[in-house]
């Protein structure tokens, strides 16, 4: 029987084996070759080591691939405080990124900075899902559209934006200078630690992208114009 067991490549014609099967007086034993057919693993996909096919062993593989997959990439659709801690530090550096860019002056003002981020839908919704409004949108009729199931839009008050910052933003602190008028050359005139205000923000389901808006201000130092100049 030891040569019924001989693995086979999958190409190979049954019918040529069966025929090599057959003894000196032609016939072959049926239950032989049923024996040799199922041994050699004929159609399947999956082969041990030594050549023969072994289906429960395929089973086991296949059937523990997508919890394998899940544990390796582990579950997306769970936001953990790491990660929503990584999220808002990344957000705070691009804020703080984008107030360098801006420009404060002595006498007080407010500026918008745009952040972003890319976050999947459930990290989006585990964060931002219960702050603020959702904002409506209105056609050129003056009529509310419907709320899009791809993009959200929203406004943070600044107590939304406190409460999910928290000590994250820390002491936001800028150089303030004078607004000269014609060629007046302008200076500095100190610092000031900015005050953060409300936001604004966009998420997209497709491009799993977020923009915020953040208006930071400073309140001044009192100065103002007095003959070309600032007090």
């Amino acid at each position: 029987m030891d040569r019924f067991l001989q693995p086979v490549d999958e190409m190979v014609d049954a019918k040529k084996v069966f025929d090599s099967l057959k003894d000196e007086n032609g016939v072959v034993n049926g239950a032989a070759f049923v024996t040799w057919y199922v041994s050699a693993g004929i159609g399947s996909k999956k082969r041990t080591a030594d050549g023969l096919s072994s289906s429960s062993s395929s089973s086991s593989s296949s059937s523990g691939a997508p919890a394998a997959k899940k544990a390796a990439l582990g579950d997306a659709g769970v936001l953990t405080e790491a990660k929503k801690k990584a999220l808002l530090k990344g957000l705070v550096a691009s804020l703080k990124t984008a107030i360098k860019a801006k420009k404060f002056y002595n006498h007080g003002g407010s500026e918008e900075c745009t952040v972003d981020a890319v976050m999947a839908p459930s990290e989006f919704h585990a964060m931002f899902g219960a702050l603020g409004n959702v904002l409506a949108k209105v056609d050129k009729e003056g009529k509310m559209k419907k709320e899009s199931a791809v993009v959200t839009n929203k406004h943070l008050s600044e107590g939304d934006v406190a409460g999910l910052f928290g000590t994250l933003l820390g002491e936001l602190k800028v150089n303030t200078f004078s607004k000269p008028r014609s060629f007046e050359k302008q200076v500095k005139t100190g610092s000031e630690v900015l005050t953060v205000g409300d936001a604004s923000l966009t998420y997209s389901n497709n491009t799993q992208t977020l923009k915020m808006k953040i208006k930071v201000s400073n309140e001044g130092t009192g100065g103002g114009y007095y003959l070309g100049g600032f007090w």
